[in-house]
């Protein structure tokens, strides 16, 4: 006896309720198989969408800060760096370098120590050999960084180690460069 029938409880009486069993069981058996086709494709549908969000993932990891966007951590880390060079040199006071005195040879000297020192702490915090290797999606954190650094005395400590060693350098190679 089909499962059609047995649902009903009773054996078909004729030809004709015969055939509507059939008819019905046909359908129940295309709906299951419907069902079925239906629950693979689900399948696969959340299995694409696991890919596709897998690779979109992958695709904006690896795109980079564009020129304008490198434009602006240059511009914050050269304005900081000559910031704490012109206040090392010059002190406090609103007088500038003469053009070709050593004072400006120094505040560029320094300011370049400076912007080599803020590409290294930007660099590391983010681990990349250069900085405009910076994800894109990490660029507003990035400008933050920069910005949030404020060359001190730290800093010129390390500027003056740093010039020490350069001399001491020169007295061994022997030149006066």
């Amino acid at each position: 006896m089909s499962k059609a029938l047995m649902s009903f409880g009773r054996e078909p009486s004729n030809v004709e309720e015969t055939g509507v069993f059939a008819i019905i069981q046909s359908q129940i058996n295309a709906s299951q198989m419907m069902l079925n086709e239906i629950r693979q494709i689900k399948h696969d549908v959340v299995k694409i969408e696991t890919n596709v969000a897998t690779m979109f993932q992958e695709l904006k990891d690896s795109i980079t800060i564009n020129d304008a966007e490198r434009s602006v951590l240059q511009s914050i880390v050269k304005g900081e760096a000559y910031r704490a060079a012109k206040k090392y040199v010059l002190g406090n006071s609103a007088m500038h370098a003469k053009k070709g005195s050593a004072e400006e040879a120094q505040i560029r000297e320094m300011a370049g120590f400076g912007m080599r020192y803020l590409w290294k702490r930007l660099k590391d915090k983010y681990d990349v050999a250069c900085y405009h290797h910076v994800r894109r999606v990490d660029f507003e954190e990035a400008k933050r960084f920069l910005e949030g650094i404020h060359l001190g005395s730290d800093f010129e400590l390390d500027y003056e180690k740093w010039v020490k060693s350069r001399i001491e350098l020169k007295k061994k190679r022997g030149t006066n460069d």
